[in-house]
């Protein structure tokens, strides 16, 4: 009878479950890309921890990525065609009497953020708090959000680089800092 009553039971040693697999319970979805204030802590997490991937997650699956700079700002790693801003879709920009930028993309970021992550021993990236006032939101008709401006004022990032030796046995490191990184604009899109 007990040998009848298990081969009834959900439990059969020889035939596993079917069905959808049980959710683990360890792995967390990502929420902070639920709103403005959290794609920021992200960035902010993602430097500190140095962690690639949770960087990568913050850019869109189309690696349609701009990163412009201010007139005056050069690097060699920089694209040198001047783009036109849109001042519809950037009026904060617009308001700057900036209206073309150089900028570098998806590929030139990732390189230069891999590089980073892994030369540096420690990164420190403290944002300060975002002003309700400096969120834009971008709404279709149909009263979608579909972008959002958000401006970032104050912050400061420091760097240290891993410690090296020289010739004679000296211990180097690099360490870079920007005391007030001052005003960024981040252009988001919605998360798909």
């Amino acid at each position: 009878m007990l040998i009848y009553i298990v081969s009834l039971s959900c439990f059969n040693p020889f035939f596993p479950p079917t069905g959808n697999p049980p959710v683990n319970s360890n792995k967390s979805v990502n929420t902070l890309r639920s709103a403005p204030a959290g794609v920021l802590r992200q960035l902010n997490d993602a430097y500190q921890k140095k962690d690639k991937d949770l960087y990568k997650d913050l850019f869109s699956v189309q690696q349609d990525f701009r990163y412009y700079v201010l007139p005056g700002f050069s690097s060699s790693n920089f694209i040198t065609t001047c783009e036109r801003i849109d001042t519809v879709l950037c009026p904060y920009i617009a308001s700057k009497n900036l209206t073309c930028l150089n900028y570098w993309t998806y590929t030139e970021e990732m390189k230069s953020n891999a590089h980073l992550f892994d030369e540096a021993e420690q990164i420190t990236l403290i944002c300060s708090g975002i002003d309700p006032s400096d969120i834009r939101y971008i709404v279709k008709e149909n009263r979608e959000t579909t972008n959002v401006e958000v401006i970032l004022r104050g912050g400061a990032l420091t760097i240290e680089g891993k410690t090296y030796f020289d010739n004679q046995g000296n211990a180097l490191q690099d360490y870079y800092e920007v005391a007030d990184i001052g005003q960024q604009v981040f252009y988001l899109e919605k998360d798909p």
